[in-house]
């Protein structure tokens, strides 16, 4: 059985979106153990899935990846949008604040 994610990947010049392919290794009553193709089976390269999380590193099909992975990235740009907001009040205020000085 094959598990997928999809990654970002930054280069200098663009970002380009790949695909992470990983091996099931052994499967548990509420969860799948497995490893990236081509890495051994070493316990520290292993990685659990649950069969029943919404949110799971790793999953069964492309689509469920490919989903998950806009759902990650839609998430980044929530936070990252309200950090910059958050970044423009302070040096709004900050030069509100200073100005009677």
């Amino acid at each position: 059985m094959i598990f997928y994610r999809y990654e970002d990947m930054r280069y200098t010049d663009r970002v380009r979106v790949i695909e992470l392919k990983f091996t099931l290794d052994k499967e548990t009553p509420c969860g799948y153990w497995i490893f990236r193709n081509g890495s051994s089976l070493l316990k520290n390269n292993r990685k659990w899935v649950s069969k029943t999380s919404k949110n799971r590193y790793a999953y069964p099909t492309r689509k469920e990846a490919l989903e998950n992975f806009v759902a990650r990235k839609n998430r980044q740009i929530e936070i990252l949008s309200y950090q910059l907001e958050v970044a423009k009040d302070a040096l709004y205020y900050l030069e509100v604040d200073t100005k009677g000085d």
